[in-house]
């Protein structure tokens, strides 16, 4: 991610390409910024330049020195002030990048505290379904041994009447027994 342009990368090389040849700051950058300025002002450079032979400027040929000096005075201040405008366009930028990324490091914080809100909530939900198994499990065995406890019941039931029954068939057996024996 560049911190000058805020435009991002898919890889680290790309972005070294990036920031050498085409952001702020690179040749090619420098190279607009020197197009763009006005090339009528005149600099200390393009005048000794042209006093050197190298590429003759036409304003120069019909000024006085004290009109020269004056002319380069007042194209150093408007350098000076292009030069400020610059500064504070580059500033503004920066403070704007800043915000920028001070906005999507709030928005990631967002995103990781919902994220975490998210999965607090299905691990919550998660336990909670364990819990209703364990208590649906817990009563089903509970339903489970108290129909076993109502059939023990029923057997126990059915036994002492079985034995109450052969009880009984042993009383009547004997007394059949004893009056047969009688006749």
């Amino acid at each position: 991610w560049c911190a000058h342009c805020s435009m991002r990368f898919s890889s680290r090389t790309a972005l070294e390409t990036h920031r050498a040849n085409f952001c702020k700051g690179s040749v090619l950058h420098l190279r607009l910024i020197d197009r763009h300025r006005d090339k009528s002002l005149l600099t200390p450079e393009a005048v000794s330049a042209h006093l050197a032979g190298e590429p003759r400027l036409s304003e120069i040929d019909g000024l006085t020195v004290d009109e020269l000096r004056k002319r380069m005075a007042r194209d150093a201040q408007i350098a000076e002030r292009q030069r400020a405008e610059a500064a504070e366009e580059a500033k503004r930028a920066a403070a704007h990048v800043a915000m920028q990324k001070a906005q999507a490091e709030a928005q990631k914080r967002e995103a990781e505290a919902r994220i975490l809100a998210q999965r607090s909530s299905e691990l919550r939900a998660q336990v909670e379904r364990r819990a209703a198994e364990k208590t649906l499990r817990g009563a089903e065995l509970r339903s489970e041994a108290d129909v076993r406890v109502q059939e023990v019941e029923l057997l126990r039931e059915q036994e002492s009447r079985l034995a109450a029954q052969r009880q009984q068939a042993e009383t009547e057996a004997a007394r059949v027994k004893s009056e047969l024996a009688a006749l």
